[in-house]
């Protein structure tokens, strides 16, 4: 997949992240996105509107192997799991949660599939969950 194709594809979704224009100083928040015929990408600030090719711009996301203890437990909780504990286990891409009342056993409870609530909190905390990195469309955020 071209870059192109997977910003016209995923870019819309990640509203809110970190990005840089090659032209701008510092990096900007996307606050709103529409696409163009002649590679480029329309991009809204707050204050400000810009148009841009798409090979000028570059979205930082993070890998789900950032995820930290504490946002694999709120994850844990926005999807309504009794949990005390949580971890995210970067060789199979899930999460695993346990609790008091389940006598401290670990359960599986995030795999391959996401509910809406848990698609969109990934989405808000910056989570590539597209492989953009791996295909180089997108850097990691540091």
């Amino acid at each position: 997949m071209t870059k192109k194709e997977a910003f016209e594809k995923y870019l819309h979704l990640y509203l809110g992240s970190k990005a840089k224009v090659k032209s701008f100083i510092d990096t900007c928040t996307l606050t709103g996105v529409s696409y163009n015929s002649n590679n480029t990408v329309s991009i809204s600030q707050p204050k400000s509107f810009h148009v841009v090719k798409i090979d000028n711009l570059t979205l930082y996301l993070r890998p789900l192997s950032s995820m930290t203890d504490a946002e694999a437990l709120e994850c844990a909780i926005i999807s309504e799991k009794k949990a005390d504990e949580a971890k995210y286990r970067d060789f199979d891409n899930s999460i695993v949660y346990r609790s008091t009342e389940d006598n401290g056993y670990w359960t599986l409870f995030l795999g391959p599939k996401l509910t809406p609530k848990q698609f969109t909190w990934f989405l808000e905390n910056g989570f590539d969950l597209f492989g953009l990195i791996e295909q180089g469309h997108a850097k990691t955020l540091a």
